[in-house]
């Protein structure tokens, strides 16, 4: 990938990427751009997209041209015919202002493909990098570990964490707002994993000694820790109650109330 000379030459030229700056040296990679790779959707949406244009699931790049019309972040893919017009609307829109908006999967350089690779400690690295509030990220970052802990989502890969624009064309970046927090563990039952990605080493058997250790690990004190963990706890008649007033099925909302209790009890 190469950025235009003129565009270079332009006062508001802005790096397509945090991970591919500005320059007039050329980008190059045996495979599509870990970001571009990851603007292409995934599960049902992919399928739709396979189906109605009638691409190969391994021809990345056409994906990228079917489906990216106007897609995460700031971010146009623009076939020559101009004819794609597949759209969304999420956070990373403000009116008819566009937010540059990257996933943790693009930020390490990974494509979409190896989203589950990766450890929570590493993601310390990318906010670290790149967020201009790193302590206050870093410490919302363990946060919502811990409360996906507690309520079974053991789907946080790397796609389910991103960096956002505080405004369009700001270039100042910070996490984003939590998405995609599911009760996975109840859902698929037979999916013995606590986590998506390693935490303190392991995916399973995850005792409050490892979130001791997380905490270490992304310079997370003690005492902030502590005051997170307590705060969560102290919302367990909060989470029943949500999940008994829930269109849940009994069934489910019976289990899923087990499962926080007993995540919940690791850190009593």
């Amino acid at each position: 990938m190469t950025y235009d000379d003129s565009y270079l030459d332009s006062p508001n030229a802005k790096a397509v990427s945090l991970t591919m700056p500005l320059t007039h040296e050329t980008y190059k990679s045996g495979n599509l751009f870990p970001f571009f790779d990851g603007l292409i959707p995934e599960g049902w949406l992919l399928n739709v997209v396979e189906r109605n244009w009638k691409i190969d699931g391994k021809d990345r790049f056409g994906l990228l041209l079917a489906a990216c019309r106007d897609c995460i972040g700031d971010v146009y893919i623009i076939a020559e015919d101009n004819k794609y017009v597949y759209i969304t609307k999420r956070v990373d829109r403000i009116k008819n202002k566009m937010k540059a908006m990257e996933d943790f999967c693009q930020l390490s350089g990974r494509p979409t493909a190896d989203k589950y690779k990766g450890s929570y400690e590493s993601c310390s690295k990318i906010i670290k990098n790149f967020s201009k509030n790193v302590g206050i990220d870093i410490s919302e970052f363990y946060y919502r570990l811990l409360f996906c802990f507690i309520t079974g989502n053991s789907d946080m890969h790397l796609k389910n964490f991103s960096l956002i624009e505080s405004k369009p064309g700001s270039r100042v970046f910070g996490l984003s707002e939590a998405y995609d927090l599911l009760p996975v563990t109840i859902i698929l039952p037979e999916d013995q994993e606590q986590t998506a990605l390693t935490l303190n080493g392991k995916k399973k058997n995850i005792r409050k000694k490892d979130f001791h250790a997380l905490a270490s690990s992304l310079e997370v004190t003690s005492k902030t820790s502590d005051v997170l963990t307590k705060r969560l706890i102290s919302l367990e008649k909060k989470f029943i109650e949500t999940t008994q007033d829930s269109m849940l099925p009994k069934e489910m909302q019976t289990t899923f109330i087990e499962l926080m209790d007993s995540r919940i009890a690791i850190f009593k």
